[in-house]
């Protein structure tokens, strides 16, 4: 529970800044974690292979990496980090000579 304290009017604004910003840092690190666990199982998903997740090397390969955010946000990408082209053609398929694929 948080610890109460008497601000006079002058230093309002101050200690409203204080809360806020203890409150975002914990939202902050809860949604962190959930990125993490969500990114990680669907790394765990892909490497089991299934529809999408092929076989062999392209299996083991998929990782979630980070993704450069503001202070107050995470982020991270699903990627193969070998087959990046393999994994491109299986979504986007291939075109042919008419445009279509």
């Amino acid at each position: 529970m948080a610890k109460s304290k008497i601000v006079g009017i002058l230093n309002f604004d101050k200690a409203m800044k204080e809360i806020l910003d203890e409150y975002g840092d914990e939202v902050y690190e809860v949604l962190g974690k959930a990125v993490d666990e969500v990114s990680d199982e669907a790394v765990k998903k892909l490497q089991a292979g299934g529809s999408f997740g092929g076989t062999g090397a392209y299996k083991k390969d998929w990782v979630a990496d980070d993704i450069p955010t503001g202070r107050l946000s995470k982020a991270k990408v699903i990627h193969n980090e070998d087959h990046y082209r393999l994994a491109h053609l299986l979504e986007k398929g291939h075109v042919i000579r008419n445009g279509t694929g």
